[in-house]
């Protein structure tokens, strides 16, 4: 028992001086991927939802605010095995905080207009407009850098 223990250590010590750097990114280009595209679904029913009132415009808001954290908490937990891979997951997160900021300024904008409340409306729907322009800007950065990651 403990010669194969010993013996499967040393194998995977063996083989694994590659296989874990490889590994990191791939795990994080699939959570690039896998969260690009929820973040995206989200971004885009915003404006239907808000066409619909402000009861689905809040609810859209909120679903990217809990999306976006949980996209940054995992590109959070991915161990880059490489410069690239830190940057690639710096600046998603980053971008990813941008757009759960976003969405809670667009829940107050819904809620200082359900308390007809047109100038904090408008001043928080600026200020998530502006945090989606910045998070847009960064993933745009990010997909540059995404290129030059080696899976």
């Amino acid at each position: 028992m403990i010669r194969t223990c010993i013996a499967l250590t040393a194998a995977a010590a063996l083989l694994g001086v590659a296989a874990p750097a490889q590994a990191d990114n791939t795990q994080l280009l699939a959570v690039v991927i896998k969260w690009s595209a929820v973040i995206g679904k989200d971004a885009g029913a915003l404006g239907p939802a808000a066409n619909k009132g402000p009861a689905q415009a809040d609810v859209a808001a909120l679903k990217l605010k809990r999306d976006s954290h949980a996209a940054a908490n995992a590109a959070d937990a991915v161990n880059a095995s490489s410069a690239v891979g830190s940057q690639v997951r710096d600046q998603f997160a980053l971008a990813l905080r941008d757009f759960e900021q976003a969405g809670q300024e667009l829940h107050l904008a819904v809620a200082a207009s359900n308390h007809n409340d047109a100038k904090g409306a408008n001043a928080h729907a600026a200020k998530a407009m502006k945090l989606a322009s910045v998070g847009s800007r960064l993933l745009t950065q990010t997909a540059k850098l995404l290129a030059k990651l080696k899976p």
